[in-house]
């Protein structure tokens, strides 16, 4: 019975975390406190997390300790923010906006959208041999 519980909260969509440093990735699930592991490769480290998930869940289980469930992404987002920055970076974005012959609003998602481009390829590059 235990096992088959333990099964069903694996089988969930936890978030697991991947960071690398020097020769070593470590493994951390957000949603389930102090559960980490690490290893020599990726496949390594996301193995081994899954073990050390099965592992906590069996003692959080032992100790009748509530099993976090996964975060879900319910929330909608309208595509509207509100930013505040100072009065000199306004100006040089507009300023550049109107030299590009585009609006202010279309250049900073142009700015938004290559730098976080440029950011997922660093991060990912990361991981790759």
């Amino acid at each position: 019975m235990k096992s088959e519980n333990i099964k069903k909260f694996l089988d969930l969509p936890y978030t697991v975390k991947l960071i690398k440093e020097e020769d070593v990735f470590y493994a951390e699930v957000e949603e389930i406190p102090g559960c980490w592991s690490e290893g020599a490769t990726v496949e390594e480290a996301y193995c081994n997390i899954k073990s050390a998930m099965k592992l906590w869940m069996e003692t959080a289980m032992d100790r009748n300790i509530q099993i976090p469930l996964p975060k879900t992404e319910e929330k909608e987002y309208s595509g509207k923010i509100v930013v505040r920055m100072p009065k000199e970076l306004h100006k040089i974005l507009s300023q550049r906006a109107e030299k590009e012959e585009i609006s202010l609003n279309q250049f900073m998602l142009y700015l938004l959208s290559s730098n976080l481009y440029l950011y997922w390829k660093k991060r990912i590059s990361k991981y790759e041999p």
